[in-house]
């Protein structure tokens, strides 16, 4: 498994999600929850801190199978 940082598409949940990218194009994602968050964390509030309220700047953390399939946790 794998994690990614994304957000709704315009702020609205059914519109599905738009991941962070790469400088190449592709997801970035990161080997655990606890690094993407963390990750997030810095883009949120500019400090790597993993306890920070990513709900509260719109951003999400998923989990992705191999297969490429998401899950928002």
């Amino acid at each position: 498994m794998k994690y990614a940082i994304s957000r709704s598409i315009n702020g609205i949940s059914l519109n599905g999600q738009e991941f962070l990218l790469t400088a190449k194009g592709d997801i970035m994602t990161f080997a655990n929850e606890t690094l993407a968050k963390s990750f997030a964390g810095k883009i949120a509030t500019g400090s790597h801190d993993a306890d920070v309220d990513l709900e509260k700047f719109g951003i999400n953390i998923c989990q992705i199978d191999d297969d490429g399939n998401y899950t928002l946790l």
